[in-house]
């Protein structure tokens, strides 16, 4: 990614950061260019990017997905989520060049460039992996067995981190926190409430100097021209081959046919396919995004120019960077079928899920009637409410059932003193009786 130099300001944008000074109808002609790529363009790549790799990421770690070519992309999908996170701070600060504070300015000297571009860098090792693997699968397939191991793997991304790192160290030292006044060709205007700007000025002495121009070199071949020379090789070669093979079992597989019956696929066939199909597509969008970037990047001299024209071909190699990085999960989404399916699966399981809760949640409500019109809440009860009543309840049933008690105790007691009466006059009856009877 390119970044200018900041030499001019504008009004404030908001409080404690400002923009490039335009000075003549030139330079505002750039501005505009500027806000419309870093602005609108750009932010708009970026949010569709980060969906798109989180997507992703939560695909790719699925059971049917797992092996190593699918680590590789896994990985290069949290590569790019990355570049685009770290992105945001570089847009800021191409439309808000200036800052009130120090420390947002030592990020934009020492660290904004070098976290932005070995995410991206890395991307582009891992797309060499990837080719380098699928290279091995289709014309050294005898290779390929040994070399196609988690551990290679491993490596091979452990090797992409650290080439990416060591490329991108020297780029700290190229700027350094000063006030504005201090940066060359600039003419700071009054800060708010008496501050200071601060600026990531570019320390002309490194950046004119041969061996900066040299590394500059270096670091673009490394990055850009030799993986694109190495990419178009392996992939034509695997292209080619894959042709060939396919032509010999499809010549096999007819001459081995019988009458009647129809030729067995491979299940790894369909795969490989995809896998090839794949990488095609991710390889022709790194030729048309990230060559024309790297190229800019080589013959960029952190010069401020006024030329519209060279402003509109930065602003699009900056957009066609971040779209690289943006777009590999629609590809994934356009020629691999299993992932295709994947998505598809997730989103209608998820939507079964959705309507089955809805459905319990309205079987579930109670039916309101008359009794509860529209415009009044539902009461709602709680569990202590019903344990409350439970009790109470309980409580009642006792006490009804102790006074049905007591009353059937006093009608028995009753009846026996009663009974008790009535047989102690009838043995009075029967003793006077029996006395006349003597008489």
């Amino acid at each position: 990614m390119l970044l200018r130099e900041h030499q001019r300001i504008l009004q404030p944008v908001f409080k404690g950061v400002r923009r490039g000074f335009v000075g003549d109808i030139g330079e505002a002609e750039v501005s505009r260019v500027r806000y419309v790529a870093y602005g609108v363009v750009a932010p708009f790549l970026v949010t569709v990017g980060l969906l798109g790799n989180l997507l992703t990421i939560f695909i790719l770690r699925l059971p049917q997905f797992r092996g190593v070519t699918y680590t590789y992309f896994l990985l290069l999908a949290l590569s790019d989520f990355l570049s685009l996170a770290f992105s945001i701070s570089f847009l800021h600060h191409l439309l808000s060049e200036a800052t009130l504070s120090h420390a947002t300015a030592v990020w934009y000297s020492h660290c904004e460039l070098f976290f932005v571009n070995v995410p991206m860098t890395m991307s582009i090792f891992i797309i060499l992996c990837i080719t380098i693997d699928r290279f091995l699968s289709v014309c050294r397939p005898v290779d390929f067995k040994q070399f196609h191991t988690t551990r290679y793997a491993r490596a091979g991304l452990l090797g992409s981190l650290l080439v990416a790192v060591l490329v991108w160290c020297p780029i700290i030292f190229l700027k350094e926190p000063k006030v504005y006044s201090e940066c060359p060709g600039t003419s700071p205007p009054e800060a708010p409430d008496n501050r200071t700007w601060w600026v990531a000025c570019i320390n002309n002495k490194t950046a004119n100097s041969s061996l900066y121009t040299a590394y500059s070199w270096i670091r673009q071949s490394v990055v850009i021209f030799l993986p694109a020379v190495i990419l178009a090789l392996l992939n034509s070669l695997t292209v080619k081959e894959f042709i060939r093979v396919r032509k010999i079992k499809e010549q096999w597989d007819s001459h081995q046919e019988l009458p009647g019956q129809s030729s067995v696929e491979s299940p790894r066939q369909p795969r490989d396919d995809n896998l090839v199909k794949l990488l095609m597509v991710v390889t022709i969008s790194f030729f048309i995004t990230l060559v024309p970037a790297g190229v800019s990047n080589a013959i960029y001299t952190q010069i401020y120019s006024t030329e519209k024209e060279f402003e509109i071909f930065m602003s699009v190699t900056n957009d066609l960077e971040i779209l690289n990085h943006a777009m590999n999960f629609y590809l994934y989404m356009l020629c691999c079928r299993p992932i295709r399916e994947a998505l598809i699966n997730i989103c209608s399981r998820q939507y079964t899920r959705l309507t089955s809760s809805l459905q319990r949640l309205k079987r579930s409500k109670p039916s309101t009637g008359d009794v509860n019109p529209g415009f009044f809440p539902t009461p709602t009860v709680s569990t202590i409410d019903i344990v409350y009543h439970r009790h109470t309840n309980t409580e009642r049933n006792e006490a009804n059932r102790n006074d049905r008690e007591k009353t059937l105790s006093a009608i028995t007691i009753s009846s026996d003193v009663a009974s008790d009466k009535t047989s102690h006059t009838d043995l009075s009856e029967v003793k006077g009786r029996f006395s006349n009877s003597s008489r």
